[in-house]
């Protein structure tokens, strides 16, 4: 009779981890599914705050197009018009350029405020040339004037990594 009992009891403490093992599997995948489903929502949160950072900048460098339309062309700023422009970004390894060219005076003022400790250095460029740099210290503002340009210019700002700024120009 013990030995009955004890088969009996024996195939009990089987059954028992046989569904421990199986509710364990249970477990891990809800737990993948999850964590994946966690890591997911966390990279689109990331995308939509990295996209969210950058104000009137962008990774690509202003482009004019040298051929003959019947279009006028969509991205220039005429400052004298359109009144003064904000820009603000951030990037870590790659340029940042303002959206537009930008044109309608002859003397451009242009004030940055580095967000970051090291040193900011920004561009002042047209699709030839390069006509001035601003060096801005960490964490300060500097503005300063870009004089003896034609009004209808077409110059940009280029912003070299690692850069953290806001500013404007007018």
């Amino acid at each position: 009779m013990i030995f009955y009992v004890t088969i009996y009891l024996l195939s009990i403490v089987e059954s028992f981890q046989v569904i421990v093992e199986k509710t364990k599997e249970a477990m891990v995948m809800k737990m993948k599914g999850l964590l994946s489903l966690i890591l997911i929502f966390s990279l689109l949160m990331a995308t939509s705050i990295f996209a969210s950072q950058n104000t009137g900048v962008s990774y690509d460098e202003p482009i004019v197009s040298l051929a003959r339309s019947t279009d006028i062309p969509n991205n220039y700023w005429n400052l004298a018009t359109q009144g003064a422009y904000n820009f603000g970004g951030s990037a870590n390894y790659q340029n940042l350029y303002t959206d537009y060219f930008f044109s309608g005076r002859l003397n451009y003022t242009v004030s940055v405020t580095n967000n970051l400790s090291s040193t900011l250095t920004v561009l002042v460029k047209d699709r030839f040339n390069t006509y001035g740099t601003i060096t801005v210290p960490g964490n300060k503002t500097v503005t300063t004037s870009v004089i003896g340009m034609s009004t209808d210019a077409g110059i940009y700002l280029l912003f070299q990594p690692a850069s953290d700024f806001y500013g404007y120009i007018q």
